[in-house]
């Protein structure tokens, strides 16, 4: 379902952005188990996308693996 997936790259997206302002904020080190389960289904919703070569989902899925 391309509306299904859309929304799930949106999100992955967005769950990007709030990574990035925690690391600015208070650094990755004390991350809660909720944080990271939340960032490990980021990648994962992103993973297909940057396996067909999108550069931007490339960029969000790195993000995630740091």
């Amino acid at each position: 379902m391309p509306a299904h997936y859309q929304t799930c790259i949106t999100a992955s997206r967005s769950i990007e952005k709030l990574v990035l302002l925690l690391e600015s904020t208070f650094g990755l080190g004390n991350i809660t188990y909720l944080m990271g389960y939340c960032i490990y289904t980021g990648a994962s919703a992103i993973l297909e996308d940057a396996k067909k070569g999108n550069d931007s989902s490339k960029a969000t899925l790195q993000t995630f693996l740091r």
